[in-house]
C-alpha cells in the first residue's frame, strides 16, 4: 500500500525532530503511537490546510523518524 507521510514540524524545528508522525492512504489516517500505527481520523485537517504545522515528508525521512521514535519508547 502506498502512503503519504506527514510530520508535525513547529516553526524553528526540523522534520527529523518530530514527536508526531502521521500516514495517509485512501482516505484513512494513522498515527505512529506507542510503537504501532493507530487509526487517527482527526488528522483529516492536514488535507484541507488547517493543520499548517504538518509538512509532507518522504518515506525515507519517515523511516528515520520511525526508527528514532521506536528507540525512544
Amino acid at each position: 500500500m502506498k502512503y503519504t507521510y506527514y510530520a508535525n514540524v513547529p516553526i524553528g524545528k526540523e522534520a527529523l525532530d518530530t514527536t508526531c508522525l502521521v500516514r495517509h492512504s485512501k482516505g484513512s489516517f494513522e498515527e505512529f503511537r506507542d510503537g504501532r500505527w493507530v487509526d487517527a481520523p482527526q488528522f483529516f485537517s492536514i488535507l484541507i490546510g488547517e493543520a499548517d504545522d504538518f509538512e509532507e515528508v518522504t518515506s525515507e525521512t519517515a523511516q528515520k523518524i520511525l526508527r528514532r521514535l521506536s528507540r525512544e519508547q
